[in-house]
């Protein structure tokens, strides 16, 4: 997985994806996550889920135009890291035909349990919770 970067679309999400451009002014966008970070006084929380419906999809990427985008940026290295992370983890859990088999309440909460795991193998800084 290469060229991380988040991106800022045009109604307002911010994701953070792997980007390639296929041809001019258009972009195939691979394992978008939507992310959100919110501030409680000294801690912050990143929260982040599917940008796509990939228990529907047979891939997770969709081709977006430069007018979609209103701008790139790249990540962190420990951001990148833990998308990275989590994008590996939510494939090694689907095997064909997994989701099919598996109820959505089941399915929330492995993810929550590969995210928290995710974020406790990463070295917080200092008064940041994950």
């Amino acid at each position: 997985m290469n060229n991380i970067k988040i991106l800022r679309l045009q109604n307002e999400s911010d994701i953070i994806c792997s980007l390639e451009e296929i041809r001019n002014g258009e972009y195939v966008v691979s394992d978008p996550m939507y992310f959100e970070i919110q501030n409680k006084g000294a801690i912050t929380h990143i929260i982040m889920d599917f940008y796509l419906p990939v228990q529907l999809l047979e891939k997770n990427e969709v081709v977006l135009t430069e007018k979609d985008i209103v701008f790139k940026i790249n990540p962190s290295e420990d951001f990148k890291e833990y998308y990275m992370n989590s994008v590996e983890n939510l494939k090694r859990m689907k095997p064909e035909g997994e989701f099919e088999e598996e109820t959505q309440a089941e399915l929330t909460s492995r993810i929550k349990e590969m995210v928290i795991q995710a974020f406790m193998d990463m070295e917080p800084e200092e008064k940041v919770f994950h």
